[in-house]
C-alpha cells in the first residue's frame, strides 16, 4: 500500500487535485449566462482549469471556455480576485493536454517575436 492507504500501483494524489496542471497563459474566451468576454487559460489539467478573467463568474455557475477548435465545458469550483478554479463536466484526454501545452509554447514563441518587432520598430522610428 502507498500513501493513504492506496494500492502501489495507482497514482498518488494530495490535496483536493488529483491531476496534474499544465501551465499555459493562453488567451481564450468565457461564456456563461450573464456573457461573454475574454479571458486567460492560466493552467489545465484532465479535470479543471484556472482561468483569469477581470470578473470572475460567481461559484457554481455553468462556464464555456473557448480556445477554438477547444471547449471546456464546466463549473466555477472557486473565484479570487481575477481568478478562478473550473472543473471540466468531462476529463480531457491526456494527449489534449500536452497539446494544449504545445500550443502554449509555440503561442508565447509567437507573442515574443511581436513584441521585438514592435520594439525594434519605436526604436527605429518606423512605429505606426
Amino acid at each position: 500500500m502507498g500513501p493513504r492507504n492506496q494500492p502501489a500501483s495507482e497514482p498518488v494524489t494530495l490535496g483536493r487535485r488529483g491531476a496534474a496542471r499544465a501551465r499555459l497563459a493562453l488567451p481564450g474566451r468565457m461564456v456563461t449566462f450573464d456573457g461573454t468576454t475574454s479571458c486567460m487559460i492560466l493552467d489545465v489539467s484532465q479535470t479543471g482549469a484556472q482561468i483569469g478573467c477581470d470578473e470572475p463568474p460567481r461559484v457554481g455557475a455553468m462556464a464555456v471556455i473557448e480556445f477554438p477548435p477547444i471547449e471546456f465545458f464546466g463549473n466555477v469550483a472557486w473565484a479570487l480576485d481575477t481568478r478562478f478554479g473550473m472543473h471540466f463536466d468531462e476529463p480531457l484526454d491526456q494527449e489534449m493536454v500536452i497539446e494544449l501545452r504545445r500550443q502554449a509554447d509555440s503561442y508565447d514563441r509567437s507573442e515574443r517575436r511581436h513584441l521585438l518587432k514592435m520594439a525594434e520598430e519605436f526604436v527605429t522610428g518606423r512605429a505606426k
